[in-house]
């Protein structure tokens, strides 16, 4: 069961790490995105 919870944890933080190196997370989505939002760009 734990091997399950490792994988399910390394797609889920791929999946995560995929979205905010294409620009695609909107500040709903995460709330550290409001902390990038006070920088230019």
């Amino acid at each position: 069961m734990r091997f399950g919870k490792v994988v399910f944890f390394s797609l889920s933080a791929a999946f995560l790490f995929s979205l905010l190196s294409l620009g695609t997370v909107t500040p709903s989505d995460l709330p550290v995105s409001k902390y990038n939002s006070d920088q230019p760009g």
